[in-house]
């Protein structure tokens, strides 16, 4: 496998350039600047010459700046700090990047991933410590690595564990409350209980520990609903219907309703439109002007305990995530209009202090402050739906933290709330039903644990375990 490795000059704009300098700076007095470039490695079977080679450099360089582009390193020396994906997965970036090159007639490219490159302008040379100040502030622990020298292969030398079995059969309850410990799956007393039952008294076999962390994601906080379609007993009292029941009987206008707790998101009676399609869609062909049944879909969803961790990539994996629903939506929706709304607490804005604010009370340093919650967490939003080529239309903050009765009121744990306006076509309101051997693929486990894949799973559960 050869590895082909290609330079792009300044990947920020100078807005966030300077505001990553302005970062970096509070850690690094001595800074009197960065700059930056991005890195691609192409990963191929074969040599890339010729034409195949001129096409892979006229996808990756910027079209308006040509020069800005080259097979050598614009920046080089002691003080430049490269970033890269972690080797062990392929990047969703990768996998549409080989997609178009293979549909560009360069076939050979089995991977292409990319870094960045970070200069930092300084005097003296950059001392180890230095290093370690600076690196959490450029990238992301959980999805990325730096690394120290430059990368000659996209080959990780990670071998894949063994398939192990949690013996419930065995040893009962006990096992499962032991592999929650282990695996910090999360689960409560409740799930352990439920899961406990299914394996013993419905599907006799001891369940493996990739299908236990799936379990985990797919009945997570985010979707509980095998506990939300449980008995309710309220006092000794079995009520007559369930939570879920009870949520759903909010929901009078039948006629309106086109879907409704059954889907990525919810959607009501649109009306028709005109607008152009392809007459062949997925094929080159002209375009017709056609008029067809659009409906309104909206979806929502918090971000809050990650934006606690980490705001910036916290909420914008929360909003990329609801833009993923409003877009998976049927069988597919279109995007609109996106809805933001952040909630936290006193901002103690340095040279600034406000009558109300008590610059005493703490706050944990291994977490985002409110003041950095509001500045990272609105970039981190606004960047990655407007990447993604949805615009924000209605935004709303609040900062709250009073002394009331001698006691402290604050929304220490921020609030994230990301909501989408979008449309879908009224022939792709309902999905296609899954049928007896099609291949189910399952992302995440125990070697990248994410928790977005659980929607998909909780639908085909049945199947797989039936």
């Amino acid at each position: 496998m050869l590895l082909y490795k290609f330079y792009r000059k300044g990947f920020l704009s100078d807005a966030r350039t300077a505001e990553l300098s302005e970062r970096i700076k509070a850690a690094l007095p001595a800074l009197k600047g960065i700059m930056t470039e991005k890195v691609f490695f192409v990963a191929s079977e074969n040599d890339l010459v010729g034409r195949e080679l001129e096409t892979l450099k006229w996808l990756l360089r910027n079209q308006h700046r040509p020069k800005e582009f080259q097979q050598a390193p614009f920046l080089s020396g002691e003080k430049v700090l490269e970033i890269a994906p972690l080797l062990n997965f392929e990047t969703a970036d990768s996998t549409n990047a080989v997609s178009i090159c293979q549909s560009c007639a360069i076939p050979s490219i089995t991977r292409l991933e990319q870094g960045r490159r970070y200069e930092l302008l300084l005097d003296k040379p950059l001392t180890n410590e230095q290093r370690k100040l600076i690196l959490p502030l450029i990238y992301d622990k959980m999805t990325e690595a730096y690394y120290p020298k430059s990368l000659d292969t996209l080959s990780s030398d990670k071998e894949p564990e063994p398939v192990a079995y949690i013996p419930v059969l065995e040893r009962g309850l006990e096992a499962l409350i032991e592999a929650n410990k282990s695996y910090g799956t999360g689960m409560d007393e409740t799930d352990l209980k439920y899961y406990h039952y299914l394996f013993t008294e419905v599907y006799h076999r001891n369940p493996s520990d990739v299908e236990f962390l799936d379990l985990g994601n797919a009945f997570s906080e985010h979707s509980r609903h095998h506990a939300f379609n449980a008995k309710l007993i309220i006092d000794g009292v079995e009520m007559p219907f369930s939570l879920f029941e009870l949520v759903k009987a909010t929901l009078k206008n039948q006629e309106n309703n086109i879907i409704a707790f059954h889907d990525n998101g919810s959607a009501i009676k649109g009306r028709p439109i005109s607008l152009l399609i392809p007459s062949r869609p997925g094929f080159p062909s002209p375009a017709r002007m056609v008029q067809l049944l659009y409906h309104y879909v909206l979806t929502c969803e918090t971000h809050n305990h990650p934006c606690l961790l980490e705001a910036e990539n916290g909420a914008g994996t929360g909003s990329r995530g609801r833009v993923r629903d409003n877009s998976a939506t049927g069988r597919g929706g279109v995007i609109g209009s996106g809805i933001s709304i952040f909630m936290g607490g006193q901002l103690l804005i340095p040279g600034y202090p406000l009558p109300w604010e008590n610059s005493a009370w703490g706050y944990d340093p291994k977490v985002e402050s409110p003041l950095s919650f509001f500045q990272k967490a609105t970039k981190g939003d606004f960047y990655s739906a407007n990447e993604h080529g949805e615009p924000s239309g209605l935004f709303y903050a609040e900062s709250y933290g009073f002394n009331i009765g001698g006691q402290r009121w604050e929304n220490i744990k921020p609030i994230m709330f990301t909501g989408g306006v979008s449309f879908v076509d009224s022939r792709h309101v309902k999905k296609n039903q899954p049928e007896p051997g099609m291949l189910i693929i399952r992302i995440g486990g125990k070697a990248y644990r994410i928790g977005k894949t659980h929607k998909y799973f909780r639908i085909l559960l049945n199947y797989i375990l039936i």
